[in-house]
């Protein structure tokens, strides 16, 4: 064997030993964390503890999360860092509520960055999810139709890059593009909903519907005013600030003050003016080209009850279309 033959082959083994190993793999992460612009999220295994039971409202521990029922009510709540955030649980499982809850999926990083997956509605092979990501102590919240947890080959890991304000979450093999909205401030202190850093004034003119046959649920925007369809059970229509924010072609939505309200049903949703922020955003508009609203919905913020209220299906437009997010409105003439 010549030289040149024994250089070659020295070479080509030290080659092979100096590649880097894949961090990722198909039945395990080796590290999770940030990596590369990633955020890997492994599967977290839990019991349902039922920890307490008050009147109507059940109380479990998932994990380290707190989840209270009210069965009563049909409304379902989970405390994340000491602050209490709606759900959008479904409660029509034919047995019990507990088989909602062990639907519930969560993922958690090495860094204590969170995501939950909460079936909100099934049909055939597919669910709708409510996503909440808890993110450096920043709380986001989505919803998303998929059929990947129904899948037995489902992966136990996900991947999730972040590149301006879009999230790619990887399930698998299978990539889902979303915006989540950012729901509340640093969850260590005591602010609550995010505000708009920069906004100016709008010149925004029509009106937006999930249907525009549909004259009871409807958006109307005129320049810095608005006017919005919110809640059905007791009739409750708002008056909206509107501002242009920084972003192109993208509305932020304040809540100005309460035009009309019934009290048909003493148990569901009211509104007392002095209670809600008027300084938070409670949704944001994009018009597309072709002149639709995609409509980022987050909720009103109850000062004196520290929590987002009319969210999910307790938005009249959500609960109209079918509970998915974010809405796409038509333009109505």
């Amino acid at each position: 064997m010549n030289k040149i033959t024994i250089l070659i082959i020295l070479f080509s083994f030290l080659l092979i030993n100096c590649q880097k190993k894949p961090i990722l793999k198909n039945d395990k992460i080796d590290n999770i964390g940030l990596y590369n612009n990633q955020d890997f999220y492994k599967e977290a295994k839990f019991d349902i503890k039922k920890i307490k039971s008050v009147n109507n409202t059940e109380m479990y521990l998932l994990h380290h999360y707190k989840i209270a029922l009210n069965s009563e009510s049909e409304k379902a709540t989970i405390i994340i860092n000491n602050k209490t955030y709606p759900l959008n649980l479904n409660f029509t499982y034919d047995t019990n509520l507990e088989n909602a809850l062990s639907n519930i999926k969560i993922f958690e990083d090495r860094k204590s960055n969170v995501l939950i997956f909460i079936p909100t509605f099934g049909s055939n092979d597919e669910y709708t999810y409510q996503l909440l990501l808890v993110k450096n102590n920043l709380l986001y919240e989505n919803t998303i139709s998929y059929s990947v947890f129904n899948n037995s080959s489902m992966q136990k890991n996900i991947v999730i890059n972040e590149e301006n304000e879009l999230f790619n979450i990887r399930i698998g093999k299978v990539n889902i593009k979303t915006k989540f909205i950012k729901q509340l401030t640093n969850l260590s202190n005591q602010g609550v909903v995010t505000k708009e850093e920069k906004s100016f004034p709008s010149n925004l003119k029509g009106s937006w519907a999930v249907n525009c046959q549909n004259e009871l649920t409807e958006l109307n925007i005129n320049k810095n005013e608005g006017f919005l369809s919110l809640y059905d059970f007791n009739a409750i229509y708002i008056n909206l600030k509107v501002e242009k924010s920084s972003k192109k072609d993208e509305y932020v939505l304040k809540f100005a003050s309460t035009s009309s309200q019934r009290d048909y049903y003493k148990n569901m949703l009211m509104i007392v003016d002095e209670d809600i922020s008027k300084d938070d955003i409670i949704g944001k508009l994009v018009i597309k080209k072709d002149g639709k609203g995609e409509l980022y919905w987050s909720g009103l913020y109850n000062i004196k009850k520290k929590k987002l209220e009319f969210v999910g299906n307790d938005f009249l437009l959500i609960k109209e279309n079918g509970g998915k997010t974010p809405l796409i409105l038509e333009k109505c003439e």
